[in-house]
Protein backbone atom coordinates (compact mmCIF):
# COMPACT_ATOMS: atom_id res chain seq x y z
CA UNK A 1 0.00 0.00 0.00
CA UNK A 2 1.43 3.25 -0.87
CA UNK A 3 1.36 6.12 1.80
CA UNK A 4 2.00 9.57 -0.45
CA UNK A 5 0.68 12.43 1.26
CA UNK A 6 -2.56 13.90 -0.47
CA UNK A 7 -2.23 11.29 -3.73
CA UNK A 8 -5.18 9.47 -2.23
CA UNK A 9 -7.38 12.51 -1.01
CA UNK A 10 -6.77 14.39 -4.45
CA UNK A 11 -7.56 10.88 -5.84
CA UNK A 12 -10.85 11.00 -4.08
CA UNK A 13 -12.29 14.56 -4.86
CA UNK A 14 -11.56 13.75 -8.36
CA UNK A 15 -13.21 10.26 -8.47
CA UNK A 16 -15.57 10.33 -5.99
CA UNK A 17 -15.16 7.39 -4.49
CA UNK A 18 -14.93 8.84 -0.48
CA UNK A 19 -17.68 6.05 -0.01
CA UNK A 20 -15.58 2.88 -0.70
CA UNK A 21 -14.21 0.58 2.32
CA UNK A 22 -11.11 1.42 0.74
CA UNK A 23 -11.16 4.63 1.87
CA UNK A 24 -12.44 3.98 4.61
CA UNK A 25 -9.56 1.74 5.99
CA UNK A 26 -7.03 4.13 4.86
CA UNK A 27 -8.65 6.74 6.78
CA UNK A 28 -8.54 4.84 9.48
CA UNK A 29 -5.07 3.76 9.62
CA UNK A 30 -4.04 7.34 9.54
CA UNK A 31 -6.47 8.10 12.52
CA UNK A 32 -5.27 5.36 14.14
CA UNK A 33 -1.47 6.23 13.76
CA UNK A 34 -2.39 9.93 15.16
CA UNK A 35 -3.40 8.16 18.13
CA UNK A 36 -0.81 9.43 21.31
CA UNK A 37 0.06 7.87 23.39
CA UNK A 38 1.26 4.19 22.02
CA UNK A 39 -1.11 2.49 24.87
CA UNK A 40 -4.23 4.43 22.97
CA UNK A 41 -3.77 2.84 19.51
CA UNK A 42 -3.06 -0.90 21.52
CA UNK A 43 -6.51 -0.13 23.22
CA UNK A 44 -8.17 0.98 19.76
CA UNK A 45 -7.00 -2.32 18.10
CA UNK A 46 -8.19 -4.45 21.18
CA UNK A 47 -11.76 -2.69 20.43
CA UNK A 48 -11.27 -3.58 16.66
CA UNK A 49 -10.31 -7.07 17.39
CA UNK A 50 -13.43 -7.67 19.80
CA UNK A 51 -15.70 -5.97 17.54
CA UNK A 52 -14.66 -6.79 14.49
CA UNK A 53 -12.39 -9.82 15.01
CA UNK A 54 -8.83 -10.86 14.70
CA UNK A 55 -8.42 -10.77 10.49
CA UNK A 56 -9.40 -6.71 10.94
CA UNK A 57 -7.09 -6.11 14.02
CA UNK A 58 -4.54 -8.08 11.69
CA UNK A 59 -5.25 -6.07 8.10
CA UNK A 60 -5.56 -2.65 10.43
CA UNK A 61 -2.21 -3.52 12.44
CA UNK A 62 -0.23 -4.50 9.49
CA UNK A 63 -1.37 -1.49 7.34
CA UNK A 64 -0.67 0.78 10.44
CA UNK A 65 2.76 -0.95 10.91
CA UNK A 66 3.78 0.12 6.90
CA UNK A 67 2.66 3.85 7.60
CA UNK A 68 4.26 4.43 10.32
CA UNK A 69 7.73 2.80 9.18
CA UNK A 70 7.18 5.09 6.23
CA UNK A 71 6.68 1.83 3.76
CA UNK A 72 6.05 2.76 0.08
Amino acid sequence: MSWRVGWREARAAHDGFTWSEQYRHECEVRMVAAMMPRERRLAYLDGVQKVRGQAARDRLERDLVDLLRGAA
